[in-house]
């Protein structure tokens, strides 16, 4: 699957494509993705292999995300108010995960019933781009003129934990037996709570959002390598997953690529009573079953 968008409005305009592909090893496509230009949001969702229900799990992640996104945003949000609708709204769809995973495990004898997907999300809002992630699907940010692109998301599994921790060499976690063993993931027992990051974009700047079947197959110096020597986004996309399949194909690889084509314009007249957005959009958290908030300090 392909395609290609453009999202323009009052303070950024972005190019972005997306495909998927089922790499060589795989029965099935469980990866999924988001591409919603009239949001400014993408994602993409990798069905857990270990579960039952791993490829309905990120159909509906899929599904969800934008649709909740579209109903909850306010007009004139701030990317920090947007970054914590978004952690709530991933909160919600882990949580409705959950529920259907207790509904179908009456039968306990197999401990592999369920539902789970990983999810990395970008929302682009003005100047700014809201990143969110439960598991290990990464975003990545290759800056204008820099030699290397930088990581922006952590990956939600033990080895991730053993290298922050520095009893793991970066370099050996890749092939760590508890590198697929994943901590946080969409359809957890609760509380689901992602990690969220805000960044500046500018004129381009190329984000990258993959599956772990694209980087788990390419160096990042490949994948560095043919983000910039891309045409377009569709071309990055296409030549990322060719790499990959070229390289084994072990696993689904999922792609989106957004490029900022423009500089950031004068940001865009937000309402007038800025007091008056947040505190509408905290009333709507309270009557939304959104209340994940409080449990962000546990």
């Amino acid at each position: 699957m392909k395609r290609q968008t453009l999202i323009t409005d009052d303070a950024i305009t972005i190019v972005a494509a997306a495909q998927t592909d089922i790499g060589r090893c795989r029965a099935t496509n469980m990866d999924a993705v988001v591409v919603n230009d009239a949001q400014g949001l993408y994602a993409v969702t990798d069905g857990m292999g270990g579960v039952s229900k791993g490829a309905e799990a990120a159909a509906f992640v899929a599904q969800e995300l934008p649709h909740l996104v579209d109903q909850f945003a306010m007009k004139g949000m701030m990317p920090t108010c947007a970054g914590l609708l978004l952690a709530q709204i991933v909160a919600n769809i882990s949580g409705t995960l959950y529920e259907r995973t207790q509904a179908l495990c009456s039968d306990e004898s197999n401990l592999n019933t369920g539902y789970g997907a990983t999810l990395c999300a970008a929302w682009f809002i003005e100047d700014t781009a809201v990143f969110a992630n439960l598991g290990d699907s990464r975003a990545y940010i290759l800056r204008k003129g820099a030699r290397k692109m930088s990581q922006i998301t952590r990956d939600h599994n033990w080895a991730a934990d053993l290298v922050e921790l520095g009893l793991l060499a970066a370099i050996k976690a890749k092939n760590h037996p508890t590198a697929r063993a994943l901590r946080r993931y969409c359809g957890m027992m609760p509380p689901a709570i992602p990690d969220v990051f805000i960044e500046k974009i500018a004129l381009g700047d190329k984000i990258l959002i993959c599956s772990d079947g694209l980087y788990g197959m390419l160096p990042d110096t490949a994948i560095t390598r043919i983000l910039r020597a891309a045409p377009t986004p569709a071309a990055a996309c296409a030549g990322l997953i060719a790499a990959a399949n070229e390289a084994g194909g072990q696993d689904n690889i999922a792609t989106v690529v957004a490029n900022v084509v423009s500089p950031p314009k004068k940001t865009r007249k937000r309402l007038h009573n800025r007091a008056a957005v947040d505190t509408a959009l905290l009333s709507t958290f309270q009557h939304a079953d959104l209340a994940i908030m409080q449990q962000r300090s546990l």
